[in-house]
């Protein structure tokens, strides 16, 4: 791989937009060409080098809609690719963490702490009663969104123990086989945070429809 460390700017954008670009060429690129710029963001968002959480979202925002980041890149506008990329990354990044966070304070509402625990108790299928607001907030998920809270929490399995059938419900361009049990773990977690914050959002919603209707 060391004759993709000539590639100028262009020749990487024109590599990776095209239909026949290898595995080894997009690894390198990844790996390598943006290391400085996943490393950067991984300190600004977490203080920390280890970039390890965010590689997986990382390399899905480059690659997203053919390579739509690096398309946008002009050699004309003063930076290199890399800082455009960079550029671009951050904000993306940034603004997610900003949106994340907000959501968190302002959609949580105050009497909720426990609801994921109360849909754990939900493990006999006798007690899944089609009127509890928890389980009709769990139901109004999306596939993927209960497959992961029903088997890491109402079942209580080990990320590990079933990575590989959750991982299917992912929209990743990485293979599983390719990743470390550490990045699954931290991919598959982020999934399950999402999906506990789209349950209680759900069950919001109910909580205030029936204190309308009252």
């Amino acid at each position: 791989m060391d004759r993709y460390a000539i590639f100028s700017d262009e020749e990487w954008i024109e590599a990776l937009t095209s239909t026949i670009t290898g595995p080894k060429q997009q690894e390198y690129f990844f790996r390598v060409y943006c290391r400085s710029s996943l490393s950067y963001i991984s300190r600004k968002l977490t203080g920390r080098r280890d970039n390890s959480v965010l590689s997986g979202e990382f390399y899905e925002f480059l690659s997203d809609d053919n390579w739509a980041v690096l398309r946008k890149w002009e050699k004309g506008n003063g930076t290199t690719l890399k800082e455009h990329i960079a550029r671009c990354a951050t904000n993306h990044f940034l603004n997610k963490q900003v949106a994340e966070k907000r959501r968190c304070e302002n959609e949580v509402p105050a009497s909720s702490p426990g609801l994921t625990e109360q849909l754990a108790l939900l493990s006999d299928t006798e007690e899944k009663e089609s009127d509890l607001p928890v389980w009709q907030a769990y139901n109004m998920l999306n596939m993927r969104d209960r497959e992961v809270l029903r088997l890491l929490v109402i079942e209580g399995k080990q990320v590990l123990s079933v990575a590989e059938y959750l991982w299917g419900f992912i929209n990743s361009k990485q293979e599983i086989s390719q990743l470390t049990p550490k990045r699954i773990q931290g991919s598959i977690s982020m999934v399950k945070h999402r999906a506990q914050l789209a349950l209680l959002e759900h069950l919001e919603k109910l909580l205030r429809q029936q204190e309308e209707e009252l």
